[in-house]
């Protein structure tokens, strides 16, 4: 969804870069991944548009907003505060167990507020979980999207 971490002038807000794609592919409902700050925009997403999200998988994201990314996030078009229970698709949370962004305690935090939630640590994985160990990770992602309903590339 996203390929900038901040906006610089001359590049586009990548919370509406990314609407945009997924408006321009015509997808009626998706799967959405989003990793490290992707992954909060993925969270935006998914509260802004329930209907076209069948699931959500958030890779090694940031759970809480530091005040620097506030800062950051309030550059992207005042980026909504989202509150992960009133998210109504199937959410996958996976971290690196060695990551340094987000922590065991900070991922198990967030799993109580949403139970529901499918909860992965890939083993000696840093917060690069999908370059670190792809086969792994990939393994995690096909068993959870799996048991979710499926977002057929419908046009709507």
């Amino acid at each position: 969804m996203t390929r900038h971490h901040q906006t610089r002038p001359g590049l586009p807000d990548p919370t509406v870069e990314g609407w945009v794609t997924v408006d321009a592919l015509r997808l009626a409902t998706l799967h959405l991944v989003g990793h490290s700050l992707g992954g909060l925009i993925a969270v935006a997403y998914a509260a802004a548009h329930p209907a076209r999200v069948a699931s959500l998988t958030i890779v090694d994201s940031p759970l809480r907003i530091s005040p620097a990314t506030a800062d950051c996030l309030a550059r992207l078009n005042r980026f909504p505060r989202i509150h992960y229970r009133t998210l109504a698709c199937p959410i996958c949370l996976i971290r690196g167990a060695d990551s340094t962004v987000v922590s065991h305690t900070a991922l198990a935090r967030l799993a109580a507020l949403v139970p529901a939630a499918r909860v992965a640590e890939i083993p000696s994985a840093h917060h690069h979980v999908m370059l670190d160990h792809p086969e792994h990770f990939g393994r995690t992602l096909q068993s959870f999207l799996g048991r979710c309903p499926s977002a057929a590339a419908s046009r709507p």
